[in-house]
């Protein structure tokens, strides 16, 4: 009988619950409100990540260009000692190398100066223009290697 008693009272109290929590239907519901406000905070957040990934690849190309850099002048140091004892293949490589680090240093800035619609042939410009120059110096030290 305890049982019952028990059981009943239980059953009781689920259905009291079952349908107090059926009454607030009106929470639940979508307003336009709603909609506009996550759609507002979606885009910002696709914003951002972009944001994020831009300044991630400029601060990768950016260490590149700079370890290249670094490269370039020490090799040109070389190339210019050559020169001046009159190595004629080591001016040619000096003018090349000039030439080649030019082109790497505006592709640069044109990365970071790229909009929406610019920014992914930038960036595939910049990455052509360092393996140049990353060629060209790694032919020019063997050039002035040999002589």
């Amino acid at each position: 009988m305890k049982i019952r008693l028990i059981f009943i009272l239980c059953l009781g109290l689920l259905a009291i619950l079952v349908v107090s929590g059926c009454n607030g239907g009106d929470e639940d519901k979508v307003t336009l409100e709603d909609v506009k406000k996550q759609a507002s905070e979606a885009v910002d957040t696709a914003i951002k990540y972009t944001k994020q990934q831009h300044e991630e690849i400029m601060a990768k190309f950016d260490e590149q260009y700079k370890q290249m850099q670094g490269q370039v002048d020490e090799f040109m140091d070389q190339a210019k000692e050559k020169a001046r004892e009159g190595h004629q293949q080591a001016r040619q490589v000096i003018i090349e190398l000039q030439q080649k680090q030019a082109v790497a240093s505006e592709k640069l800035k044109a990365l970071q100066d790229a909009g929406e619609d610019t920014y992914k042939q930038a960036k595939q410009e910049l990455a052509e223009a360092l393996a140049d120059l990353s060629e060209t110096l790694a032919k020019a030290s063997e050039e002035i290697k040999k002589d």
